[in-house]
């Protein structure tokens, strides 16, 4: 491997843009430039840009914080491996709430009631962390003009610079909380580290490539799900609702007393004050890329989409709602799958980036669905209670994507793939 070098940067403002982006291109916004630049000052713990190159050319990087106590919950092991998302109540049969009883047990006692022993026991087994992940997935990133066998040479560069850092920094474990399938197969066949893994999540988009208009859209479902879409386009529209763009900070605070009703509804308790700092943050790092779609009601505003938008990309980032001014799901499909989808066609933008949530109803309008793997590694191996805990969640995920999108949808998927 003497012809590549690796470089650790502690900025990615130390790279350069346009070569990131040749390198990237095709990712999506969560690759941006700009974006990991806004995640490192927000990252108190320290963060890298695992950089490989061949000459001066830059070929292949991957993103990397440290996982400490004070380091944002996003990139936690311990508490991604216990998220509501993964746990929460449709998908949680009897034999989960068993089963995490039975785990607690193991641990030596029930103790405290629902996953509060499970996450002290695997923040203390699992961190601190290199955690390598931007913010649909976590991979090293390679120039895909690069033949298979370069390719297979520069992950593994790059992952042994990556174990080597975190030996370095004191971490005692590296992981990809969010891989797909092919990274979690480049990282068992890299054989730098043996690897544990375990289905956690999903991701979505709409592939808009070649669409001239919202009725080519509706032209790709079946006739019944057009029928659908198009009442639920109908009631939006009955309902009194005028969406329309907002300037960022005449609209921002009401934006996000919405989007805290929306994290409430889902069990999440975020303040208003948390969301804004969040939301300032983002339009500091994109600018006029960030933009927003407000629903008004007469004078008052009663729901709310914040989305990044650039050539490639709508990059759909947060919903928010009145609950007692809105109608049903056909208000939250609207602002979250017609609207945007709509608005990428009329600017010929090919790729609509959707959220984890509501996932079965997002397929059904014609997404595609990814399973994403937890991958982790310590150089003296995973403890046997994580690899359990690893197990009883792959079990939960296993039927997962089955489950949402029937037989048929799977067999599809599983061939786009």
């Amino acid at each position: 491997m003497s012809d590549i070098r690796v470089r650790i940067h502690t900025s990615v403002l130390e790279l350069d843009a346009e070569r990131w982006a040749r390198v990237s291109r095709g990712l999506g916004a969560g690759y941006g430039y700009r974006k990991i630049a806004q995640l490192q000052q927000e990252l108190p713990s320290g963060s890298w840009v695992v950089a490989a190159y061949r000459g001066s050319e830059l070929l292949a990087y991957a993103f990397a914080c440290a996982a400490t106590a004070d380091a944002p919950k996003f990139v936690q092991p311990g508490l991604v491996l216990t998220e509501p998302m993964v746990l929460r109540a449709e998908y949680e049969p009897d034999q989960l709430k068993a089963g995490i009883e039975d785990f607690k047990k193991s641990l030596g006692g029930a103790g405290a009631p629902g996953l509060d022993p499970v996450r002290r026991f695997l923040l203390a087994e699992t961190q601190p962390a290199l955690v390598v992940r931007n913010m649909q997935d976590s991979r090293i990133v390679v120039d895909p003009d690069t033949g298979p066998e370069l390719q297979a040479r520069l992950v593994e560069s790059v992952l042994r610079a990556l174990v080597e850092l975190a030996e370095d920094q004191g971490l005692r474990t590296v992981c990809f909380p969010y891989a797909t399938a092919p990274v979690r197969d480049q990282l068992a066949e890299a054989g730098v580290l043996p690897w544990e893994s375990c289905r956690l999540s999903t991701t979505a988009r709409y592939r808009l490539d070649g669409l001239a208009s919202f009725d080519d859209y509706l032209a790709r479902l079946p006739s019944r799900r057009r029928r659908e879409v198009r009442r639920e386009i109908r009631r939006f529209a009955e309902s009194g609702i005028e969406v329309s763009p907002a300037g960022f900070d005449e609209v921002i605070e009401r934006v996000a007393v919405l989007e805290a009703n929306n994290f409430r509804k889902y069990g999440w308790d975020i303040t208003v004050e948390a969301i804004l700092a969040q939301r300032r943050a983002w339009r500091a790092a994109f600018g006029e890329e960030l933009k927003v779609l407000v629903g008004r009601k007469g004078s008052d505003i009663v729901a709310s989409l914040v989305f990044r938008e650039t050539a490639e990309l709508l990059e759909l980032f947060s919903v928010g709602f009145d609950y007692s001014a809105v109608g049903g799901e056909y208000c939250y499909f609207n602002l979250s799958c017609y609207l945007p989808i709509r608005h990428a066609i009329e600017r010929s933008i090919p790729t609509v980036e959707v959220g984890a949530e509501a996932v079965r109803g997002k397929y059904l309008r014609g997404c595609s669905v990814e399973q994403l793997y937890f991958c982790i590694s310590r150089p003296d191996g995973v403890t046997a209670p994580v690899r359990d805990w690893l197990a009883l969640i792959d079990r939960q995920n296993s039927g997962f994507l089955s489950s949402v999108l029937g037989p048929a949808g799977l067999a599809r998927e599983l061939a786009h793939a």
